[in-house]
């Protein structure tokens, strides 16, 4: 299991999806484990599926008030 936000989430998801065969399992339901999430719009799931995003780049938008939050300031 990945228990990664969205952000991470759409990471594996777009490495994954250009594999011609995944031999392993991964479960990726991070973004449904956590209290919060990292990104403007969440992980789709559908059909018992995970959606991969479309758009540039990984095809999230990081929530950056979001992020600046959860840093840790030292």
């Amino acid at each position: 299991m990945a228990l990664e936000s969205s952000l991470g989430t759409a990471a594996a998801l777009q490495l994954f999806s250009a594999l011609p065969a995944l031999d392993w399992d991964c479960e990726l339901i991070g973004p449904l484990l956590l209290a919060d999430d990292l990104a403007t719009e969440p992980t789709r799931y559908r059909d018992f599926e995970v959606v991969v995003p479309g758009g540039i780049g990984l095809g999230v938008q990081p929530d950056h008030d979001k992020i600046n939050f959860y840093t840790r300031k030292t």
